[in-house]
C-alpha cells in the first residue's frame, strides 16, 4: 500500500513538472532545437574561461521579450527571429569569483514573455578551464629571525605562514619544493581550500639550527606554470 502511494505521488510530481514546462514548446511560445527535459534545464556546449560574446543562438517563435535572472555572467536578448545568449563583462572575472571545482559551470534562468503568457527554463553553461594562470606565493620573501638556537622539528610557519594560490577553476594540484639543503623542509599543511584557492605549507627544521644566515629558494608549480619566492633564515 505504501509503495503504491509513493508511486502515485511520483507520477503526480513528474506530471506537474511536465505540464509546467510544456508551455515552452507549443505554437505560441517556442525555441527551435531546445530540449530541456522534465526538469527544465538546457545544457549548452562548453565554452572557455576567457570566452567573450555569444554562447548560444535560438530561433524563436511567438516570444516578445527575454531576460535572464540570477546570473552575473550571462545575458539574453532578441535579435530578429533569434534569441542570443552571451557573456557579460563580468564573465572575465569568473576565475576570481567562482569556487574551484573539477567541472565548473554556471546557470541562469531565462524568462520568456510570449504572446499568450510567460515561460522559463534553466540555461546551464559548462566552462572549459584552461591552465592560464601562474600559481603564486603570498610573499616574495619570507624572513625568519631567531635570537636563539632552533630545535629540530620546530615549525617556522607558526610564526609566518606560507601559502600558495592558483586562481584557475580546476587546476589545483600544486607542488611546492625547496632547493636541496640540510636545514629546512617544506610540506603541505592542509588540503586545497576551494573557496580561497590556496594550500598552506609547513616549513620545518630538519635538525638543530645554530648561528647562521642563509637564503633558500622555494618554487610552486601547477605542472605547466611556476613562480618562485625566497626564505631568509637568520639564527643569531
Amino acid at each position: 500500500m505504501e509503495m503504491s502511494r509513493t508511486m502515485k505521488m511520483l507520477f503526480l510530481v513528474f506530471g506537474l513538472i511536465q505540464i509546467s514546462y510544456g508551455g515552452l514548446f507549443d505554437d505560441d511560445c517556442s525555441l527551435d532545437g531546445v530540449d530541456v527535459g522534465i526538469f527544465g534545464e538546457f545544457k549548452n556546449e562548453a565554452i572557455k574561461d576567457k570566452h567573450t560574446g555569444i554562447v548560444k543562438e535560438f530561433t524563436k517563435g511567438g516570444i516578445t521579450d527575454v531576460h535572464t535572472t540570477d546570473s552575473k555572467y550571462l545575458k539574453a536578448r532578441i535579435d530578429g527571429d533569434k534569441i542570443i545568449v552571451e557573456t557579460t563583462q563580468r564573465y572575465s572575472d569568473i576565475e576570481y569569483e567562482l569556487e574551484s571545482t573539477n567541472s565548473p559551470k554556471i546557470r541562469t534562468t531565462i524568462k520568456l514573455t510570449c504572446e499568450n503568457g510567460t515561460s522559463s527554463f534553466t540555461f546551464s553553461q559548462p566552462i572549459i578551464d584552461e591552465n592560464n594562470n601562474t600559481p603564486f606565493f603570498n610573499r616574495k620573501v619570507y624572513r625568519y629571525r631567531f635570537g636563539m638556537e632552533v630545535n629540530k622539528d620546530f615549525v617556522l610557519t607558526e610564526l609566518l605562514s606560507i601559502y600558495a594560490t592558483d586562481i584557475d577553476l580546476s587546476h589545483k594540484d600544486l607542488v611546492v619544493t625547496i632547493e636541496d639543503n640540510d636545514y629546512l623542509e617544506i610540506k603541505p599543511l592542509n588540503k586545497w581550500d576551494s573557496m580561497q584557492k590556496t594550500t598552506h605549507y609547513q616549513l620545518v627544521a630538519k635538525k638543530h639550527l645554530s648561528k647562521m644566515d642563509k637564503t633558500f629558494e622555494i618554487i610552486v608549480s601547477d605542472t605547466e606554470n611556476t613562480s618562485k619566492a625566497s626564505i631568509n633564515l637568520v639564527v643569531e
